[in-house]
């Protein structure tokens, strides 16, 4: 099978007939356009050589808490007094108004 590699940023596509013509294109082989494919040693039976393990006394979280931050985490949301912006009635004003199109001239 044909492939083309862009030399722009290394898209690989099927050949066409059209995109071989362009200049920023250029035909290469399989091994070429998908050498994972066609890789001499199995990938998938290779043993790794880095250790991904985590020692347990790292992942385990503390045992102990403070009081203090214990305290602030058994509080709940949305309690104790509510927040109000503005207590004055609202103004209507009219689009006349904002154009400024009331009062003396």
């Amino acid at each position: 099978m044909r492939y083309l590699r862009s030399n722009i940023n290394g898209m690989v596509f099927e050949w066409n007939e059209i995109m071989a013509r362009n200049p920023d294109v250029k035909e290469v082989t399989e091994q070429e356009a998908y050498p994972e494919r066609l890789a001499p040693v199995d990938l998938t039976k290779r043993k790794s050589s880095v250790d991904l393990s985590i020692p347990e006394e790292v992942a385990a979280p503390p045992a102990e808490v403070s009081p203090e931050l214990r305290a602030e985490a058994s509080k709940p949301f949305g309690r104790g007094e509510r927040i109000t912006l503005n207590k004055q009635p609202k103004k209507h004003t009219s689009p006349a108004e904002i154009v400024g199109l009331v009062g003396d001239f």
